[in-house]
């Protein structure tokens, strides 16, 4: 592994269009990448399954194209890297690895293919997979991974209550998790909304701010101006929590 590869973190959305196209070799996370945890990420696909038979607002159309996650979602995030260039190169190089926390598959690579699904982290959805530990999940796989630079894009609270608040709970459970187990970073937290109102201008901010942080070589001076005097983004208002 290089010692620079950064680890990005974004929440899924409900906006999809499955149009059958497929980057990145079709990376998929594997059990070399989850050691200790594959199987909890196996079982809790699959009880999704089992779930959706019981209700009626979550299914998956399995007669979709599969497509890369960083082509199938379409939210106001994802709107802002219709110009992937710099984020394909990145991930394709091996400095960039990104991961999207999915409410259907629980965790990706944004190269795995996927079939087109409507499902949130609320409710029992989330209950589920907080039943099947997923930033213990999350935590295994930042300690195999082993980077020194891990940052996330969550536009809810960090507390497992609130709208929203299910993706960012996750990683930030689990990038902790990774820390008390001696994971070690030069960089480490979490880009959020720190004031601002409108969903899609949120996450916009978010996305804009994750391109730049790309586009910055990945710039720990970008990481601590954030930190220290925010980040202006129309209303919204980005900061970054840094997490120790």
């Amino acid at each position: 592994m290089e010692e620079r590869q950064v680890l990005c973190f974004i929440p899924c959305c409900k906006s999809k269009f499955a149009l059958g196209k497929i980057v990145g070799g079709g990376r998929v996370l594997t059990e070399n990448d989850l050691p200790n945890t594959w199987n909890l990420l196996r079982k809790g696909r699959d009880g999704m399954h089992i779930m959706a038979d019981e209700m009626r607002d979550i299914y998956i159309n399995l007669n979709s194209p599969r497509t890369s996650a960083i082509y199938l979602y379409t939210g106001a995030m994802y709107r802002q890297f219709h110009n992937l260039n710099s984020i394909l190169k990145g991930m394709k190089e091996g400095r960039l690895r990104l991961f999207i926390i999915s409410a259907w598959y629980g965790l990706v690579d944004a190269f795995e293919p996927l079939h087109a699904y409507e499902a949130k982290m609320q409710g029992k959805v989330a209950k589920h997979w907080r039943n099947f530990k997923l930033e213990e999940i999350i935590c295994d796989l930042l300690l195999t991974l082993n980077s020194s630079n891990v940052v996330g894009f969550f536009a809810g609270e960090k507390y497992w209550y609130g709208p929203g608040a299910k993706y960012r709970y996750f990683f930030t459970e689990g990038l902790k998790r990774a820390l008390r187990r001696g994971l070690t970073t030069r960089i480490s937290g979490c880009f959020y909304r720190a004031s601002g109102l409108g969903a899609i201008a949120i996450l916009s901010a978010l996305g804009r701010t994750l391109i730049d942080f790309v586009e910055s070589d990945f710039s720990e001076d970008f990481v601590l101006g954030v930190e220290r005097n925010r980040r202006i983004n129309g209303n919204i208002i980005v900061g970054f929590e840094r997490i120790q």
